[in-house]
């Protein structure tokens, strides 16, 4: 039985890696026709007679009548610099200075699967669970691609043609982190071929994801449901199982236990709360009205763990009077005085006035005449009041008569 559904952040670090990748392209019918020959000459012929068995006057020929011809020389070159340009052909000068075409390691691949490719190198990204222990390893790889969390490619650029034997890559881990997670399905992604990622991070960035997680209670035992992204996630409910993850697993039940308390209860004590008190929201709870105010309250909320400024400005303003006066002086310490003197009922400020920091100030604006005449003869700090001459105006002809001697009024009327 699902119990209580909660949906939470859940913070990913993205890790960088240098990447080397390459990209396929269609071989054109020129380059079919190069390697072909290049195939019938065991992948090496001279510059010339390839250029003179494809028609191209690339060299004079006086037994045959044929004249080098410029132009045709050079749309020859132009023709080869393509297959040059995709890694295809090499050339060089053997013992006699004549140009050797060659097929090059990569041209022997193309003409096997028919197609020809550039290389680059970038930055890629993997994404990780750096809350959670023991989360992947080489044999179980983590299928972040499933919950929408692709590895990407950045700042690529173009670089020499290289090669890595097979072996190699089955050990690079990363390598097969990228190919489970890389977006291969998006159409600029479609020849891209990674070859390789090396193990060292580059730098580390955050990302978040969102995460819901379900109290499940089967046969007494109760047990969490995470759903990644909005899929569920059958790997996480088995990673938070394990021994490494018992403290966050313990956490996220905490974390259930009281969302589904406050979902269901009908007053909420101190002594209920204080089990949850990582996970509470204060400023939220404390202006509920199901909150039940007695003193256990304040021993919970000046723990060191609990007390903020915040926290008890929600207590000011939302304790009854009642129930805020009998700790008033027990945790004289937290209070903002000023606030305070906005709240308290007025006889009580004005009973323990001598008592207490109250903000005499502030004080001073909610009472009217009979109880301002009786502050002035109950405070003994007088000079706590600095605007004497505002008091003054307030109070009556006769207050003024009879406290004149003993009280610094100042009389302008």
């Amino acid at each position: 039985m699902n119990l209580i559904t909660i949906k939470e952040d859940w913070p990913i670090r993205v890790a960088k890696h240098k990447v080397l990748f390459r990209k396929a392209y269609p071989l054109t019918e020129f380059d079919n026709i190069i390697l072909s020959f290049l195939y019938l000459y065991n992948d090496t012929i001279g510059y010339n007679e390839l250029g003179s068995i494809l028609g191209f006057a690339v060299e004079a020929n006086e037994e045959e009548q044929v004249y080098f011809d410029i132009a045709e020389a050079g749309i020859f070159s132009s023709l080869l610099d393509t297959l040059t340009e995709y890694h295809l052909i090499s050339t060089h000068k053997n013992e006699d200075g004549n140009l050797i075409i060659s097929t090059t390691h990569w041209g022997l691949e193309a003409r096997q699967k028919g197609v020809k490719h550039l290389f680059y190198e970038g930055v890629i990204s993997f994404n990780e669970h750096y809350l959670l222990f023991d989360w992947e390893n080489f044999d179980n790889l983590f299928h972040f691609s499933k919950y929408g969390l692709f590895s990407e490619i950045y700042n690529s650029k173009e670089i020499k043609p290289y090669y890595f034997s097979p072996e190699d890559q089955h050990e690079n881990v990363f390598l097969h982190k990228a190919l489970l997670n890389f977006n291969s399905e998006l159409e600029e992604n479609k020849n891209i071929e990674i070859q390789w990622v090396n193990e060292a991070v580059l730098n580390y960035e955050k990302s978040i994801s969102h995460i819901s997680l379900s109290l499940i209670k089967e046969d007494e035992v109760y047990r969490i449901e995470v759903v990644l992204n909005d899929k569920p996630s059958p790997e996480l409910d088995e990673i938070i199982l394990k021994e490494a993850n018992s403290k966050l697993f313990a956490d996220w039940l905490l974390l259930l236990r009281y969302q589904l308390y406050l979902r269901d209860i009908k007053e909420i004590h101190a002594a209920d709360i204080s089990q949850f008190t990582k996970h509470v929201n204060w400023q939220t709870v404390l202006c509920d009205s199901r909150v039940v105010w007695d003193n256990n309250w304040f021993e919970l909320l000046s723990s060191e763990e609990v007390t903020s400024n915040a926290v008890w400005y929600q207590v000011i303003q939302n304790c009854p009077d009642e129930v805020l006066i009998l700790n008033i002086e027990a945790y004289a310490d937290y209070w903002d005085w000023s606030r305070l003197s906005k709240k308290v009922e007025i006889p009580y400020i004005i009973n323990t006035i001598n008592q207490f920091p109250w903000d005499i100030d502030v004080f001073l604006e909610r009472i009217d005449q009979k109880e301002l005449e009786q502050l002035l003869t109950t405070i003994i700090d007088v000079y706590a009041i600095e605007d004497w001459k505002k008091v003054t105006n307030r109070v009556s002809f006769e207050f003024i008569e009879r406290e004149i001697q003993t009280l610094p009024l100042t009389f302008t009327r």
